[in-house]
């Protein structure tokens, strides 16, 4: 096939616009500017804007518009915000080193040890194997599935939707919020003293549906007070905001009392609702600040919140309670949310349901020192990442359920019978000019019966086990009390990126 860089001439006569349109597939309709090929729009070089990429500018007038972009506005008042802090969440190399020089036969024997040692893994964190052959099959697993969706329907969340007229983004996302809600229920998030203030705090919110649901069961009890803050850095359409704005002003009196106003309301909240939307990015923000600023009337025997910039850690009262979500947090945004809560206290729950592996970095991954202990004999460093981080992305092969995608994701297994000896394996993978650390020959190399897509699904789960151990021994400090878990909260059939890494104290604060 073509590769990604390969642009077609144009067809035969063609007196149009030359530029082709890669994501259409097809050239530029538009009529030409005299003298040259292109039209006005393609005639002048283009380039993304430094500022914000979003958008293209011409390459001449870079220095002007550099000078009225919007984003320069927008990112010069975020810098004056106080719980801005640049890179304060980011991670370090933390002696990753580059790919040693080796040939191909060499690399393709490297990646089987790893992708051996990553299914041996798997096998003793998640399913036991009784034998050595069962390392070669990862099909069964005992991580469980725990879809709760069901329970939240039938007590009402579904008609609440609708009632507040909430845009949950169709049946599979709001299946997914139901089961990520009843998964925080049985953390006892929903179950507290009436005193307690109630934080929900959304990292990497997007449109922060899952937090404002979370919101609106809170204040269904009428003694509770609930502070909801959404941590976002791109601007969204159809956003928890409106919401919110609307049942501020609505007046329902008239209507009397909804149905639903016994599972979740957000309406006649009388003042018990403090929310807010920090546009910045995880790696900048200081999440302790932002705690602070939203405290309006601190109550007698809080302390001082320490400066972005100082060691010293968050105290707030004992009776407050943070729970903290996050719903398909791409990548490496997870590992920046996990970083910037190490100096939070009172976190009650933490529920991470993470996606889109295969756009993580080995700089910012929290769980490097976890991966490295668990791959004890195999040197584990940002080489090593980089097979799992590639790898990961065949776990979503010819399938929905994730925005990354690599050079794996549109391979295609070969059906070709293997050598008993392997030693025509070594032979085509030195010869062919075949890629040696491609995913589908090193499936057939080692023969394994889990193939592309569950060799994906391992990689995954143990970034996900790294994350896991992270969120025990930083977030939650090695407290006692604290149980951390990871479950598939839906079935593949709803979202092929499943799994929840879930943290929360079986013991009050």
């Amino acid at each position: 096939g073509c590769s990604s860089t390969f642009v077609p001439l144009p067809p035969p006569g063609w007196t149009t616009c030359h530029a082709y349109l890669r994501r259409k597939s097809r050239f530029c309709s538009q009529e030409v500017v005299p003298g040259t090929d292109f039209c006005a729009h393609h005639a002048a070089s283009r380039i993304p804007c430094p500022l914000d990429p979003s958008h293209w500018i011409l390459a001449n007038r870079l220095e002007k518009h550099l000078q009225v972009c919007p984003a320069r506005t927008k990112q010069e008042t975020l810098k004056e915000c106080l719980y801005f802090c640049e890179n304060i969440n980011r991670g370090s190399s933390n002696g990753s080193e580059g790919m040693n020089v080796m040939d191909a036969t060499q690399q393709h024997e490297w990646a089987r040890r790893v992708a051996q040692r990553v299914l041996e893994i798997h096998n003793r964190l998640f399913s036991p194997a009784e034998s050595s052959e069962e390392i070669k099959n990862i099909s069964s697993s005992n991580i469980p599935l725990v879809d709760l969706s069901q329970v939240e329907f039938h007590q009402g969340l579904e008609s609440s939707i609708q009632y507040h007229r909430i845009k949950t983004g169709g049946k599979h996302h709001m299946h997914q919020q139901a089961s990520l809600i009843g998964h925080l229920r049985r953390t006892g998030a929903f179950d507290h003293d009436t005193s307690a203030v109630i934080t929900v705090l959304e990292m990497g919110a997007g449109r922060g549906i899952l937090g404002l649901l979370v919101t609106g069961i809170l204040l269904a009890n009428r003694e509770n007070t609930v502070k909801f803050v959404m941590v976002e850095r791109n601007g969204t359409r159809a956003k928890a905001d409106n919401v919110l704005r609307s049942t501020a002003d609505a007046k329902k009196e008239e209507s009397g009392t909804p149905p639903c106003s016994s599972y979740m309301s957000l309406f006649h909240h009388e003042g018990r609702l403090t929310w807010e939307r920090i546009p910045c990015d995880l790696a900048h923000v200081h999440v302790p600040t932002v705690l602070q600023q939203l405290e309006q009337e601190p109550n007698e025997g809080e302390a001082q919140i320490s400066n972005p910039d100082s060691s010293k850690r968050q105290k707030v009262t004992r009776q407050q309670r943070i729970l903290v979500v996050a719903k398909h947090l791409c990548g490496a945004g997870t590992d920046l949310a996990l970083r910037s809560l190490r100096d939070v206290r009172n976190i009650h729950a933490c529920l991470f349901a993470t996606c889109c592996h295969g756009v993580c970095s080995w700089n910012d991954y929290v769980g490097q020192n976890v991966l490295r202990r668990e791959f004890h004999d195999i040197p584990f460093g940002a080489k090593e990442f980089e097979l799992l981080r590639r790898w990961s992305t065949s776990a979503n092969h010819s399938t929905r359920g994730c925005c990354c995608h690599d050079e794996d994701d549109h391979s295609k297994q070969e059906e070709e019978e293997d050598d008993d000896d392997g030693a025509s394996e070594h032979k085509s993978v030195q010869d062919s000019g075949k890629d040696p650390l491609n995913v589908n020959s090193i499936i057939q190399s080692l023969q394994l019966k889990c193939g592309v897509q569950d060799l994906g699904r391992a990689c995954q789960r143990l970034l996900d086990y790294g994350r896991c151990e992270y969120m025990r021994e930083v977030v939650f400090h090695n407290e006692p009390g604290i149980r951390v878990e990871m479950v598939h909260y839906v079935s593949t059939d709803i979202t092929l990126q499943n799994t929840v890494v879930l943290g929360y104290r079986t013991e009050d604060m």
